[in-house]
């Protein structure tokens, strides 16, 4: 009896020094995503989200972690609290199950862009246009605009960066693929693709709003309202303007 008290004691012991180390930093998961997210020699160290991320975790004064996994593996991992918080992350009814969205949200315009090799892009003129390839490279995981997500008529192909689809496109594996437009010109600026691909005329101009995102099963889960606040605040002061213009100016 004493023994399995003991052993009961030093269990939970265990439990809660596990949980006040885990209190002890903010874990950030994402994939590379320039110039939201940017990798460089193989480890996610800047870019426009991991400034914010590490603004947030300044304000609640703990260390921020920063892991580095595929969009669609990130997901499950928020979901299973093993990552706290992401940044560019559409709202949906599904997602909204097992995160919060920390309010307001940092971005509330999106513009989804196709591109296609020099001198195509009159190739998309409307959405039904999408219909006609054989592939549309898209990035697995991710929500772009309802209308193409539920469209079981267009034939995407799903990788697991967005890189790939450039390089996919250059060697004609996919004939068109989508992108958020400030990610897609970035890369395109500095991957070395100046030059090789052109805008659809047709893109989705729409209202979107992204957000942060905290996992509910988080340690910090009931301090949302602390993170509203540290978002509204850095709203307020322009340092989330300030840290966008940093990266695409």
């Amino acid at each position: 009896m004493k023994l399995y008290t003991i052993v009961s004691l030093s269990l939970i012991t265990l439990l809660i020094s596990s949980q006040i180390s885990s209190g002890n930093e903010l874990i950030y998961g994402s994939s590379d995503w320039p110039p939201w997210v940017i990798e460089s020699e193989g480890e996610i160290k800047n870019g426009i989200d991991v400034e914010i991320a590490k603004e947030i975790a300044s304000n609640l004064n703990v260390k921020l972690k920063i892991i580095k996994c595929p969009w669609a593996r990130c997901l499950i991992m928020l979901e299973n609290g093993q990552i706290d918080i992401t940044g560019s992350t559409l709202k949906t009814s599904d997602r909204e199950k097992y995160l919060h969205y920390i309010n307001p949200p940092y971005i509330l315009q999106n513009s989804w862009v196709f591109y296609l090799p020099k001198g195509q892009g009159r190739l998309i003129q409307k959405h039904e246009d999408l219909y006609k390839f054989k592939y549309v490279g898209v990035v697995r995981g991710n929500k772009y605009v309802s209308l193409f997500d539920t469209d079981s008529k267009i034939n995407t192909y799903p990788v697991t960066q967005e890189i790939q689809l450039l390089k996919m496109l250059d060697l004609g594996r996919v004939q068109t693929f989508i992108s958020q437009e400030t990610m897609g010109d970035y890369l395109i600026k500095n991957e070395g693709f100046q030059g090789m691909f052109d805008k659809a005329d047709f893109r989705y101009s729409v209202e979107s709003p992204v957000y942060f995102v905290l996992s509910k099963k988080s340690v910090y889960a009931n301090q949302v309202s602390e993170f509203n606040q540290i978002m509204t605040q850095m709203q307020k002061a322009h340092q989330i303007t300030a840290i966008i213009e940093k990266y695409t100016k």
